[in-house]
């Protein structure tokens, strides 16, 4: 009964839908997973429902249903080209911050290709804090980037902000990625929810971790099922690294949501040589994708050179904290 009820929630998402109007309800914890209130407490899942004389709670439904583990108790696996996220391998996602040209794309592809990466990123709609900064090469940057990938046999990934850019990107990207800025962007979820391709959603800098989970429901309740999640680090008092990651949360993610977890520590430690120790803490924790950022000349990069890895410390990295012999 506890799989039939958590099988039944995604119901409305494949189209059973009522044939009268009436007042939208919401499932308690009992009705999704007959589990009771103490028991949901020591899965890890978040809830502020109290329990009553039956031990189970009733009185407030689940924030993020479709995205709890409760709901559904096996791993999502998430299928970017032909690699699969989510499984028991942890996916390896690098490429440049931004697109330059092609000489540069096609030089970072090379460089994961041979040393074992599964997935190519390359910004190319990028916002930058600075209004003169570089912002990416738009459509030909993305032209290029898919281009590249198919050269070397890896699905994209690329960062969009608006639904100009989806409408641009779902065609060319594998993996369409929603920025920390706009992780609470609901119109931007949305819009993605109601599409057939992957997605990850970076988490915000100052966002919780049920605050994580309740936009990836937004884009589940639209009806995408392939969500995944990135954690690379949050806002704290502490200045010497570009954010702080949390490893914490990295493991209370994967106990309150079957969605996959991939883990940035390019962006958290904000200097290349963190890069690796954050990777093997990271990596201990078990997360199902780590993402880097490398360059041919980080020093001479248009944008986030500071934090990105140059070839031979990518291939270091990848020997170090993956065991492959390169």
């Amino acid at each position: 009964m506890v799989e039939l009820r958590g099988a039944t929630s995604f119901l409305k998402i494949l189209g059973s839908y009522p044939i009268f109007d009436r007042d939208r309800t919401a499932p308690t914890l009992q009705a999704l997973v007959g589990q009771p209130a103490a028991a949901a407490d020591r899965s890890g899942v978040a809830s502020s429902e109290s329990p009553n004389e039956t031990g189970y709670a009733t009185e407030q439904p689940v924030k993020y249903r479709l995205a709890s583990r409760q709901t559904k108790h096996q791993d999502t696996v998430v299928r970017v080209g032909d690699v699969e996220i989510g499984g028991s391998r942890c996916v390896i996602l690098a490429g440049p911050a931004l697109v330059e040209s092609e000489e540069q794309i096609d030089a970072c592809a090379r460089h994961v290709k041979e040393c074992g990466g599964h997935v190519l990123s390359g910004g190319c709609f990028q916002p930058s804090t600075r209004p003169f900064g570089f912002q990416g090469l738009g459509l030909p940057g993305l032209r290029l980037l898919a281009a590249t990938g198919k050269r070397y046999d890896l699905p994209v990934t690329t960062v969009v902000n608006s639904p100009a850019e989806i409408q641009q990107a779902r065609d060319l990207a594998d993996l369409l990625i929603v920025g920390h800025q706009n992780m609470q962007n609901f119109s931007l979820l949305s819009e993605l929810g109601g599409l057939n391709c992957p997605v990850m959603l970076r988490r915000g800098r100052s966002a919780s971790l049920e605050q994580v989970l309740v936009a990836a429901e937004y884009l589940l309740e639209k009806g995408n099922q392939q969500v995944m999640l990135c954690e690379h680090g949050i806002r704290t008092f502490e200045t010497a690294t570009g954010s702080t990651l949390d490893l914490g949360g990295i493991s209370i993610l994967k106990q309150r949501t079957h969605l996959p977890i991939v883990v940035d520590p390019s962006h958290a430690a904000g200097q290349p040589d963190l890069v690796v120790p954050l990777a093997l803490a990271a990596h201990a924790i078990g997360p199902h994708g780590m993402m880097f950022e490398i360059h041919p000349d980080p020093e001479n990069a248009r944008s986030d050179g500071p934090r990105s890895l140059s070839f031979d410390g990518f291939r270091s990295l990848v020997a170090d904290v993956f065991c492959k012999n390169i």
